[in-house]
């Protein structure tokens, strides 16, 4: 890892097998930046956080260090080295 990386732990609501995944991205990169890493990489949280017919993020909620970040903020959230994101799927059902 250089100066200019970080490393991230995400983990998804609901993701096989759970648990926390490390993730590299650029130093002061946002909670939108890993989204996208995550669905550029073809990483196995994409079928979870991208709706498979139009690409989308099906996501609208992340907690960082157990602090709720709403996805208006996603781009405004600049991660740090060691931060833990945990990513919550929306719930849907009758």
């Amino acid at each position: 890892m250089t100066e200019k990386e970080i490393k991230v732990e995400v983990k998804v609501e609901g993701s096989y097998p759970p648990g926390y995944e490390t993730v590299k991205l650029p130093a002061a990169a946002s909670l939108n930046t890993l989204l996208q890493e995550l669905k550029s990489s073809d990483h196995r949280f994409s079928e979870y956080l991208f709706i498979p017919k139009t690409g989308k993020p099906a996501v609208g909620l992340a907690l960082v260090n157990d602090v709720s970040v709403n996805w208006i903020n996603f781009e405004k959230t600049t991660l740090a080295d060691g931060d833990r994101v945990f990513f919550i799927l929306p719930v849907s059902g009758g």
